[in-house]
């Protein structure tokens, strides 16, 4: 546990979900998305272009912070592959794009699409910017994206293994980032978004 509730409660859920199979209750294959973006996901590619837009989105870290990003169309396969095989029953598997990106990197690709420059940033000030957006909000009674939990992944600095996916699975991400971002783009220009 981490003191993040979505965290907190995932890891909970997987550890029951886990006991019920070891005690023959049913069989569970867990999947772990890596950072599900491409048409139709808001936390990472219907959010961010919106943040931008509104000059509220930043980079912490200087746009060093490592981020895993899976193509949606990668994970659906995943999810798949997951379900159809038996032996994955009782395993837990990461399901991401396999490749580590600088988050400068990643986010550029929707700062580009709005003809804009990414805002780059050192973790201290974003820190400090997060926890002023995060008060005023509560103070406001709206919501805010913006918060130190936020800050802190855009500021990871490994990404995960998808080989126990390649081996057991056949997992192997077909999308890349250059033609991921493509879909993406005509996606969120289709939707009125960009």
């Amino acid at each position: 546990p981490d003191g993040n509730p979505y965290v907190d409660t995932r890891i909970a859920s997987e550890q029951v979900a886990l006991q019920a199979h070891a005690a023959g209750e049913v069989p569970v294959t867990i999947v772990r998305p890596g950072d599900v973006y491409g048409p139709g996901s808001r936390p990472w590619t219907v959010l961010p272009v919106e943040m931008i837009k509104a000059r509220q989105f930043f980079l912490p870290a200087m746009g060093r912070g490592i981020f895993s990003p899976v193509y949606v169309d990668d994970l659906v396969d995943g999810i798949v592959r997951a379900g159809f095989t038996p032996e994955a029953a009782g395993h837990v598997f990461t399901l991401a794009g396999g490749v580590g990106l600088p988050t400068k990197e990643f986010f550029g690709h929707y700062y580009r699409m709005l003809g804009k420059r990414p805002v780059l940033v050192p973790t201290s000030f974003a820190l400090t910017l997060a926890t002023a957006a995060a008060g005023v909000a509560k103070v406001s009674g709206s919501d805010s994206e913006a918060n130190a939990t936020a800050v802190r992944y855009l500021c990871r600095t490994g990404t995960y293994s998808i080989d126990k996916a390649r081996r057991m699975l056949g997992y192997d991400p077909q999308v890349d980032l250059a033609e991921g971002m493509r879909r993406a783009e005509a996606w969120l220009t289709e939707q009125g978004l960009l």
